[in-house]
């Protein structure tokens, strides 16, 4: 006799969440419970769950804390084996760690140990790092400190920006959450603990980290922007008192090495030049429009 589908409680508040959820429920698993976000917050990729569960008939709790006592009595009438929360931006206090009986897989997009914390995906392309992972890993009561179970290493190009990269680290983790569901029973015994001496934590960032400086060399700024890009808030700089979003740009090397940073080299009707501390950036794409003559300054 077969035994019995674990039950599982899924929470989760923004696009990549819901992406796994729906992977989640195309595999015909036992899901008991959805707990959602009822506002964004600071959640630039919110994504609302309503639409994921219409005509699914699983229960739904949309809060803004899931450690409230609400909450926590939610969780505990559905009584799940098991709690997969992904895309959530609280820590989950030992209340909620100790209801399900298999434990509560996390993740974050980062090679844990190191580059735990805040803004993962945002900190790797604005530190022009080269590689980053995809981490599945058991929730404990510290800030993505439990123990591995599943990591897969994702290389970072150039080209690439917080959209494309966003949608990559996607596919890597639908593909790693199939692979763990046959091994919901027995999460604690194979998971691997993690070494603290690697271990380093991001910050929170705020609007002075998305400011673009003329003064940064262009590379730097190059992946402040396309850190920022779609879907998060954007790169944005200060002119005559309005802010501007800069989307999309790339470096250009003119060679004018005695002229200021911040100076308008070129304004085309589909791009902008500004000189930077080292080489210059080129903008192409920049919300709203700018009225600003060669010349000028930033």
């Amino acid at each position: 006799m077969k035994s019995e589908k674990p039950k599982i409680l899924y929470i989760g508040a923004v696009k990549l969440s819901a992406r796994l959820l729906h992977r989640l429920i195309s595999c015909d698993v036992n899901l008991v419970g959805i707990c959602s976000k009822k506002t964004p917050g600071s959640h630039a990729d919110f994504d609302d769950f309503s639409t994921v569960v219409r005509n699914k008939r699983i229960p739904l709790l949309k809060t803004n804390d899931i450690n409230s006592s609400s909450s926590i009595k939610w969780i505990k009438e559905i009584k799940p084996d098991i709690i997969i929360c992904i895309g959530w931006s609280q820590l989950l206090t030992n209340a909620i760690i100790k209801i399900p009986r298999l434990g509560i897989v996390g993740y974050h997009p980062s090679a844990l140990p190191k580059n735990r914390g805040r803004h993962p995906l945002i900190w790797a392309l604005a530190l022009g790092l080269r590689k980053t992972g995809s981490t599945f890993f058991l929730i404990d009561e510290g800030a993505d400190t439990g123990p591995i179970l599943s990591q897969k290493i994702v290389e970072i190009y150039d080209y690439e920006d917080a959209s494309a990269l966003y949608e990559k680290m996607t596919i890597v983790a639908e593909k790693q959450l199939v692979e763990l569901l046959p091994r919901l029973d027995d999460l604690k015994s194979f998971g691997r603990a993690q070494n603290n001496k690697s271990a380093n934590s991001w910050r929170k960032r705020d609007a002075r980290d998305g400011r673009i400086d003329w003064r940064m060399n262009a590379t730097n700024i190059f992946n402040l922007v396309r850190s920022l890009s779609h879907p998060y808030v954007g790169a944005h700089f200060t002119y005559n008192n309005l802010d501007y979003k800069v989307w999309k740009c790339k470096v250009v090397h003119l060679g004018a090495k005695n002229i200021e940073p911040g100076k308008v080299l070129r304004n085309s009707v589909d791009s902008l030049v500004i000189k930077c501390g080292l080489n210059s950036i080129e903008i192409s794409e920049i919300e709203p429009m700018i009225d600003v003559e060669e010349g000028e300054y930033l």
